[in-house]
């Protein structure tokens, strides 16, 4: 019955489409196949979402996202410390270790899905805020290299290849720096993720949840380097709790700020964001030829069209050649615009 009411549902929706479009005229079968008419119009580009519709609008779903992984490393942790109780529902000749073992994945695979989305968000970020006019320096690129770090960590959590590289370059070399050649991966990763965390945090500093919300997964991923390392005096219990769970914390965290950084952006894009108004700055204009910046003292200029004339005589609504890259002076010429706006 309910295959029969989806096909009834798909024939009334083809219906509506053809009713619907009354430019569209049924063709003969002699024509070419490309004059036929194939789909409605509710399949052109213009009627689906876009990639920034994807970005949840509602607090309420983003804190739904954090709560779902939360509860998966909560079970994952019932599943580990109750494991006595639970080797019953495991078979094998140890099922202690087979439910520690379906807890580690439970951690690692929710660890993998937190990761994948927060590359789609950092993604989303980076293709806004490339075209800030006011960003002069550049740091949008810090969300490109957080994307791209994210999908290498989400596949390093399901194969756990840094601790087989750690191991393989400690035989290879004979330098043990960290137990279980832990420092060959933990030292690199802590340079890279620092930096990478910092210039995050930097730039989502506009939404200060955001920003908090990447101190904490700091934190959290501080925290779990210094118990990988084996400087924490807990038991081995806690020891392995604290392993498997602060650094699916700190990923939730980061999905947390990168969501709520990606909603920032998209609102302030649609101008649905006050911000506080600046003080009027003197008006600059800037000459083609010399490259001095004359300050605008309000005094009309002759001619015709007094406010497209540059100082240099020529016409401001002529359109500048962008066919060529900029050449050295121009850069240099640039820099120095930029100091002078910044004062």
């Amino acid at each position: 019955m309910a295959r029969s009411n989806g096909r009834w549902g798909r024939l009334r929706r083809v219906l509506n489409e053809d009713l619907s479009n009354s430019g569209i005229v049924t063709r003969p079968s002699e024509d070419s196949p490309g004059d036929t008419p194939r789909y409605g119009a509710g399949a052109n580009i213009e009627n689906h979402p876009q990639i920034t519709d994807y970005i949840p609008r509602r607090l309420g779903k983003v804190g739904a996202m954090i709560a779902a992984g939360a509860v998966c490393g909560l079970l994952a942790e019932v599943v580990s410390h109750h494991a006595h109780q639970l080797g019953n529902f495991f078979p094998g000749d140890s099922p202690t270790e087979a439910a520690a073992l379906v807890a580690d994945r439970m951690v690692a695979w929710t660890s993998t899905v937190v990761l994948l989305l927060i590359a789609a968000g950092a993604h989303v970020v980076y293709l806004l805020k490339r075209h800030r006019i006011d960003d002069m320096r550049g740091r949008y690129r810090s969300w490109r290299i957080a994307g791209w770090l994210a999908l290498l960590v989400s596949a390093d959590t399901v194969v756990g290849l840094h601790a087989l590289i750690g191991q393989a370059l400690a035989q290879v070399t004979g330098w043990h720096l960290l137990p279980a050649g832990a420092g060959w991966w933990l030292i690199p990763s802590c340079f890279v993720g620092g930096y990478v965390l910092l210039c995050l945090t930097l730039n989502a500093l506009e939404c200060r949840t955001a920003g908090v919300a990447f101190i904490l997964a700091t934190c959290c991923y501080i925290i779990a380097g210094i118990s990988v390392v084996g400087w924490t005096a807990t038991s081995s219990v806690w020891t392995e709790s604290i392993n498997r769970t602060l650094p699916l914390a700190g990923h939730l965290f980061a999905l947390l700020a990168t969501l709520l950084t990606a909603r920032y952006v998209v609102l302030d894009v649609q101008g649905l964001i006050d911000h506080p108004s600046q003080a009027p700055q003197e008006s600059r204009s800037v000459s083609r030829s010399g490259g001095q910046i004359v300050p605008d003292s309000g005094e009309s200029m002759e001619g015709e069209d007094e406010a497209t004339v540059w100082i240099d005589g020529s016409d401001s609504s002529e359109e500048d050649p962008f066919d060529r890259p900029l050449s050295k002076a121009e850069h240099k010429r640039l820099r120095k615009q930029g100091r002078n706006w910044a004062a």
